[in-house]
C-alpha cells in the first residue's frame, strides 16, 4: 500500500528523507515550501520539530516538537 506525505515548512527546517528503499536525500526547507511524497513506508528525520507541517494520508501529525528540536519519524 502507499501512502501520501506532505511536508509544509513554517520556518527554516532541515529533513532527511528515506522513502521505501530509495538512498536517504536531505532537503533544506525554506518557509512556504512544500514536498509531497507517496510510499510504502518512510522514514523522516526533522532538524526543526516545532518549523514544519506534515500530513500523512490528510492528516496533520500536529506539533511534532520545540523549535529547534531533532524528532525521527517512522511511517506508517
Amino acid at each position: 500500500e502507499t501512502y501520501q506525505i506532505t511536508m509544509e515548512a513554517r520556518e527554516l527546517t532541515w529533513l532527511r528523507i528515506t522513502a521505501d528503499d530509495d538512498q536517504p536525500y536531505e532537503i533544506l526547507l525554506q518557509p512556504g515550501e512544500k514536498i509531497e511524497r507517496d510510499a510504502s513506508r518512510v522514514i523522516i528525520d526533522v532538524g526543526n520539530a516545532g518549523g514544519i507541517d506534515i500530513t500523512f494520508q490528510g492528516r496533520s501529525l500536529g506539533n511534532l516538537g520545540e523549535q529547534g528540536q531533532v524528532v525521527h519519524l517512522k511511517l506508517p
